[in-house]
């Protein structure tokens, strides 16, 4: 949808007000998805600086809340990237450097992150002790054939290899060849919300080659951005036949739990939590409640709720970036002790750094034997 068809079907409902995380923390319009179309729209009319139109711009954290409960369909984060690649003084250059040029560069800034605490958000702000494995893999109920490959996107490349190790250890017990991919590159999604789409179709076509010629196996993936991203990034019209085959080949790892039969191991004075992550599939915390139920352990599927990660929006919106994630962690004041699993990298780690010392927060795979 255009800006000009925006402006013209946006009705000033309001009811993306409702749903925005950055608009629950300021209470400031400018920072609602209305008052960014409106800035946008008409914003240099009634004198408003450029530079204060781009960085209201900036504070959009692109969790898509807005888009899915607008009832004239508009994608406010959408168009957003699309000026941003429009306008080089809007794009956000050092993503490119970060994911493209590096990804290595990601765990090497971690290892000096106590140097300068919080000056990279995204990274673990300490190391934690392992936490306990709820769940103990026993064998497959079902076993698949065929040849699989794991996407295990930049971050946990980068920064959380363990889960890629699992996640293989996951497909072998399922009973696929693996297909050994190591020079996965972005799956898109990071760079495109950046405003650099350029960079995020080459990088889609790169894996696009990798994936042809390693047979065009099975994609797994445990990052619930990274399943958007590979599914959602335009390709180029030549690649488009091939870029649709690819794209149906991508799954999500979690799909394949219910073959497989876990036992449970969670203390009594423990409560186990859900995080559904922006970008997350819509029937992922059913399936993570089934295998907990039937492992003997009660998971809580908490509301949809942002935990400001948002890719680069907690970089370059630090301070409101801590204040959405601290927001969800108030759930726990009054809880002694809790545990809360994502599906997504990104939302891993910015939960593990915003959580109060009785929460333990952290990716799924951390939280299975295998």
């Amino acid at each position: 949808m255009s800006r000009q068809q925006t402006r013209n079907n946006c009705i000033l409902c309001g009811r993306c007000m409702e749903v925005c995380p950055v608009f629950e923390i300021t209470n400031l319009e400018e920072m609602s998805p209305r008052g960014r179309s409106y800035l946008l729209d008409k914003g240099s009319e009634h004198g408003v600086q450029l530079q204060d139109i781009i960085n209201a711009s900036r504070t959009c954290v692109g969790c898509g809340r807005c888009s899915r409960i607008c009832p004239r369909g508009i994608n406010l984060p959408e168009e957003l990237s699309i000026l941003k690649s429009s306008r080089p003084d809007w794009k956000i250059w050092f993503a490119s450097r970060i994911l493209r040029s590096n990804p290595k560069l990601l765990a090497s800034a971690a290892k000096v992150q106590h140097i300068l605490p919080g000056s990279l958000p995204l990274l673990p702000a300490e190391s934690h002790a392992p936490a306990t494995e709820l769940l103990v893999l026993q064998d497959a109920l079902q076993k698949q054939s065929g040849r699989a490959a794991v996407f295990p996107g930049c971050a946990a490349r980068s920064l959380m290899p363990g889960l890629e190790k699992k996640a293989l250890r996951i497909l072998s017990s399922c009973g696929f060849e693996i297909a050994d991919i190591h020079d996965w590159r972005c799956c898109g999604l990071p760079l495109s919300s950046a405003g650099l789409p350029g960079p995020a179709v080459k990088d889609l076509e790169h894996n696009l080659a990798l994936w042809q010629n390693a047979g065009q196996p099975r994609i797994f993936t445990f990052c619930a951005s990274c399943t958007h991203g590979l599914k959602n990034t335009a390709l180029s019209p030549h690649d488009l036949s091939l870029g649709q085959k690819f794209k149906e080949a991508v799954f999500p790892l979690s799909s394949l739990l219910p073959s497989l039969h876990f036992v449970g191991n969670l203390s009594e004075d423990e409560s186990l939590y859900w995080h559904q992550p922006c970008h997350g599939h819509k029937s992922t915390p059913a399936i993570f409640y089934s295998i907990f139920q039937q492992a003997g352990i009660y998971l809580n599927i908490l509301d949809n709720q942002c935990c400001g990660m948002g890719g680069f929006f907690a970089m370059i919106n630090s301070g409101l970036s801590a204040a959405i994630a601290t927001r969800f962690m108030d759930k726990f004041k009054n809880t002694y002790k809790a545990r809360v699993l994502t599906d997504c990298n990104g939302c891993a780690l910015q939960l593990a750094n915003h959580a109060p010392a009785n929460i333990i927060s952290d990716h799924w795979l951390e939280a299975i034997k295998i």
